[in-house]
């Protein structure tokens, strides 16, 4: 067992000193660390942490606390962890949270969540996550979820979500995911799009989808993901070999919508002219009409 102990702590303060291998803190250090004035305290050797040091934590005035060690978290230290009103908190080595843990975790008052330890999840507890109101919540670890997770996933009210462990979806859950209406989806662990899967994810009203997964897509598939773009003048996060490929095709439709902007212009002027040549036609003859009387 390696401790943080309170002259580690006061080290750490003056000098800077890593305190990220330390397995164990204890109280008093806890509450010197508390009042760190640096932006990030990154706690992430932490395997364990008392109710109390949590609580002192939580003070933590800084903008990112990290505590990737952390495997398991009572519901007491979660609770107390709650007043913390940093920016970011990490908790990426939990693999699994219960409901009620669930619910103290959607109480944080951060603004972005990473869980990214967590590669499964049952329902409930999700659904009691996703009441977590800030910017940004990752969920990196979970490499599939069911429909009813995706509708879940899809009515949750937040700016971004981050599901870049998933490899796979279906139709339907492509179509629940389509219905968060947050601005920001990142699914870079798909390696590939059906069409049909395209054209449901692409139905998504935010600003950007992020795919930098994706290696090689169908021709229709392709246009599915471009017209996302050229539709809703939202944005596509891809590698460099499909931007080329999609920006080709918004090129090539751009081109066409000239052309046929310029037809319709033609058309427009062509009408014009023959409804100004017939009215000048029929005054003309009105005046030798005239005349003739």
């Amino acid at each position: 067992m390696r401790e943080l102990t309170i002259a580690l702590a006061e080290e750490h303060l003056k000098s800077g000193s890593r305190i990220d291998s330390y397995t164990h803190i204890s109280d008093a250090a806890a509450i010197v660390l508390s009042q760190s004035k640096r932006d990030t305290l990154n706690l992430s050797g932490l395997i364990e942490i008392s109710d109390d040091s949590a609580s002192y934590l939580s003070q933590f005035k800084g903008n990112h606390l990290v505590l990737n060690g952390l495997v398991n978290l009572s519901n007491s230290a979660a609770q107390a962890l709650i007043p913390y009103a940093g920016e970011s908190i990490q908790l990426n080595a939990i693999n699994n949270i219960s409901e009620t843990l669930a619910q103290f975790l959607a109480k944080f008052k951060v603004q972005e969540m990473s869980l990214n330890g967590l590669t499964v999840i049952s329902d409930s507890a999700l659904r009691e996550l996703l009441k977590f109101d800030a910017s940004l919540l990752e969920l990196n670890g979970l490499t599939k979820i069911s429909e009813e997770v995706a509708t879940a996933l899809g009515e949750f009210l937040s700016i971004s979500i981050s599901l870049n462990g998933i490899t796979h979806i279906s139709v339907t859950i492509a179509e629940a995911l389509a219905c968060f209406e947050g601005e920001n989806i990142s699914l870079n662990g798909l390696f590939t799009l059906s069409e049909a899967e395209a054209k449901a994810l692409t139905e998504f009203q935010g600003e950007s989808i992020s795919l930098t997964g994706l290696k090689e897509l169908s021709e229709p598939s392709l246009r599915a993901l471009a017209e996302f773009e050229w539709r809703m003048n939202s944005t596509l996060m891809l590698n460099e070999s499909l931007r080329i490929e999609i920006d080709q095709v918004k090129k090539a439709w751009k081109s066409t919508y000239e052309w046929e902007s310029i037809l319709e212009q033609l058309h427009t002027y062509q009408t014009r002219m023959k409804i100004l040549i017939n009215e000048s036609k029929s005054s003309s003859d009105d005046s030798k009409n005239s005349k003739n009387n």
